[in-house]
């Protein structure tokens, strides 16, 4: 497992969320929780997200860096990450970093701009989700991005047995990569 390098630096979350927001399930629940454990390891973690820049001590432990992309934590995910791409965040990760993502279409604009180890956790099914709310052929154009972006990352989480199983049914050669 990657965690098992003694020279990490950070552990950098990105994602769409912000750290003001009540955190009562769900994928920011999820990296607290993990951050928290990180942080407890010796670890520092750091969160680039959305949502209004807040006061360091209001961190209250959940992460040791926050930074805000965009004021607004409504704004959807692809305008999210092309505010990321064109910020300035991307130039603080350090080669020794981690970046751990929650979709696995960050994976690919972030492995091209860094060389930094990248782990992507799945939430649930994604393909799934793209093909009721968008359709086939988003759904087969999503499915091109997440076979390439399950090519280039280096480590991927699924959360739940059921969705881990579906995804090594599907792509075979993922299970090195799962955790």
């Amino acid at each position: 497992m990657l965690l098992s390098n003694t020279n990490i630096s950070n552990i950098v979350f990105i994602e769409n969320e912000d750290i003001n927001r009540d955190s009562s399930g769900g994928v920011m629940s999820y990296i607290i929780n993990l951050s928290s454990y990180f942080m407890s390891q010796g670890l520092a973690t750091v969160l680039i997200g959305s949502g209004k820049s807040i006061v360091e001590d209001k961190l209250n432990g959940k992460f040791s860096k926050y930074f805000s992309i965009s004021e607004n934590p409504a704004v959807n995910n692809l305008k999210f990450l092309v505010k990321l791409l064109k910020t300035n965040q991307l130039k603080n990760i350090n080669r020794n970093d981690i970046i751990h993502v929650q979709r696995p279409e960050m994976v690919i604009p972030l492995a091209i701009r860094k060389r930094n180890k990248i782990i992507c956790t799945l939430h649930g099914g994604q393909d799934i989700a793209v093909l009721k709310k968008k359709g086939r052929i988003m759904a087969f154009f999503y499915s091109i991005l997440q076979y390439i972006s399950f090519v280039m990352v280096d480590e991927l989480i699924v959360v739940d047995k059921k969705n881990q199983n579906r995804y090594i049914q599907k792509y075979p050669w993922i299970k090195k990569k799962s955790v």
